[in-house]
């Protein structure tokens, strides 16, 4: 008979006599009945995977084809094709997948990507249904492999990126190194050679040197190097490096071998950009180093003169040395023989701030003072409290000097262009607020300080603000009672001739204390006070008891008392 089967497994039966018209010996063996599965299989083998290369040209850009048959006896839908870039059980990468709408029994279809292959050799496994999705009479033929060798040229590049020099902004006449990273993939090349030119070659670009790089491997870099001349060369340049000028290496592509890099070169000392070191260029160094200044990358270039990789003042010491002809190189040029570098470390240095008195609502002028040989220039911090004292302003000396102040912090940049004079470098001048009153001394300290750029030990020396008293004041002696001495305090507004005399309950004279004539000031603590050994002017131990002391210093007069307690 002729039947037309579903997909699927089927028990076909077939009887003999199935009216039993016929007398037999046996019915029972008029029946038999089969299994007939009638399934898709979809199948592929090595000669069903076509590589091809459609642009030679591009010899890695890979068209990969697979002709997929159905082999089965009822069609299959949605048939996945997938590609592996060697053995997928060995976890191999997938490079793509593909889907065939359908494949009627007994036809073939094809599934193709593209790919862009590496160099050397690649094995490309097909898998068909890889999920199993389809029910298929044998699932074995799924899978199939074929290879594929691509041979690429090398291919040489280099970027901006790739390109440095040892210092991001070259100073004229200081030979600076150029560096470039020339990058190659697929083959290994031997004998790179890499141009180095100051503006494009093809419109007049000058030749600064060249580099033959020896070998560079497949996926690696090599380094080429040359030294920049750049005496008189200030201003703007643009780089360009080119590996293989010359085209003798055969490329994947020669249109990535050209890099170039803009370049500003900067003259050592000059800030201001006017071609010259100058008194200005100085005060734009000070200025920076207290603050008041925020310089450019390409200045702070130009102001490390001393070239220790920071700015400071020394820096604009040299800037005023160079500028009036003491010295004709920058150290950070290099030492030329016979230039007098005027800048070496004293064997000793030490900066004090001095102290002295005066009253609240004055405004008075404390002193820095400098001791040392060989001082160029000075950098400090000081510290003072804002509370009590307001900041008036510098008196400068023959120095260069800058200067910036916030929240009780004074820092002062000072520059000469030769040995700074010794004693009185600079005056701070504070004014002393009506906040002070209840303050004897106010403290002056250094939070920082250093000379020529810090490389020895300064000693530092800190001041004081005496608070000199209003009025005459004879205050409680300490201790009290006391036993066998105390002190007598007491404040002078103005100089005056002291004079104290001490009594007993019966108004006789115990001991006269003649101190002379005092300036203005506290005389207060220990010291300073005037002082009792508690014996009379025979230099007899006095008896515990009530004594009386009275103070005489110009007009004025004051009488205390105090106790003797054994």
């Amino acid at each position: 008979v002729d039947w037309t089967s579903t997909a699927g497994a089927h028990e076909i039966f077939v009887m003999l006599d199935p009216d039993e018209t016929i007398t037999e010996w046996d019915e029972e063996n008029n029946r038999a009945f089969a299994l007939i599965k009638v399934l898709a299989d979809l199948s592929i083998s090595v000669a069903d995977i076509s590589l091809t290369i459609p642009e030679p040209d591009v010899p890695n850009e890979v068209e990969i084809s697979v002709t997929v048959h159905n082999l089965g006896g009822v069609g299959a839908e949605n048939v996945n094709v997938a590609f592996y870039q060697g053995d997928p059980l060995a976890d191999a990468p997938l490079i793509d997948s593909e889907t065939i709408p359908a494949i009627t029994a007994g036809s073939s279809e094809t599934a193709s990507i593209s790919w862009t292959a590496p160099a050397g050799t690649s094995d490309i496994y097909v898998r068909v249904d890889e999920a199993k999705e389809i029910d298929e009479r044998d699932e074995a033929n799924n899978t199939a492999f074929n290879s594929i060798t691509i041979i690429l040229k090398p291919d040489l590049s280099l970027t901006a990126e790739d390109i440095s020099l040892d210092a991001e902004f070259p100073l004229a006449g200081k030979p600076t190194i150029i560096t470039a990273n020339v990058h190659n993939e697929n083959n290994s090349v031997v004998g790179v050679l890499v141009s180095f030119y100051d503006g494009d070659p093809e419109a007049g670009g000058i030749l600064i040197g060249s580099d033959l790089i020896p070998t560079i491997d497949a996926s690696a870099t090599g380094i080429a190097t040359v030294e920049w001349d750049t005496t008189d060369e200030a201003g703007e340049h643009i780089l360009y490096i080119i590996a293989d000028e010359q085209e003798k290496i055969d490329e994947l592509d020669e249109t990535n071998n050209v890099a170039q890099k803009s370049v500003e070169v900067v003259i050592c000392g000059d800030l201001s950009g006017n071609g010259e070191s100058t008194a200005y260029d100085a005060a734009l160094i000070l200025q920076s180093v207290v603050g008041l200044a925020t310089l450019t990358p390409a200045q702070i270039a130009a102001a490390d003169t001393s070239d220790n990789g920071s700015i400071s003042a020394l820096d604009a010491a040299l800037v005023l040395q160079y500028s009036v002809g003491l010295i004709s190189i920058y150290p950070a040029l290099g030492p030329t023989q016979g230039t007098p570098i005027l800048w070496a470390n004293p064997a000793s240095a030490e900066i004090q701030i001095g102290s002295l008195s005066a009253k609240i609502g004055q405004i008075v002028s404390v002193p820095i003072f400098l001791r040392g040989d060989g001082i160029l220039a000075v950098e400090m911090i000081l510290n003072y409290d804002d509370e009590l004292l307001e900041f008036q302003g510098l008196n400068r000396k023959l120095a260069k000097t800058e200067f910036s102040h916030s929240d009780g912090r004074l820092q002062i940049a000072v520059a000469g262009d030769a040995d700074l004079p010794k004693g009185e470098l600079i005056f701070v001048n504070f004014l002393l607020k009506n906040s002070v009153s209840l303050i004897s001394e106010i403290p002056l300290t250094f939070a920082k300080a250093e000379i020529n750029e810090g490389n020895f030990a300064v000693r530092l020396k800190s001041g004081s603000i005496s608070i000199l008293p209003d009025k005459y004041s004879l205050l409680q002696n300490y201790p009290n009672p006391f036993n066998p001495d105390t002190w007598i305090p007491y404040q002078l507004p103005e100089s005056a001739d002291v004079l104290i005399k001490i009594y007993n309950v019966r108004g006789e004279l115990v001991r006269t204390l003649a101190l002379g004539v005092q300036p203005a000031g506290n005389y207060v603590q220990p010291k300073k006070a005037a002082y009792w050994d508690g014996r009379n002017d025979a230099g007899e131990k006095v008896a515990s008891a009530i004594y009386f002391y009275t103070l005489k210093a110009g007009n004025f007069t004051a009488t205390r008392k105090m106790v003797i307690l054994k």
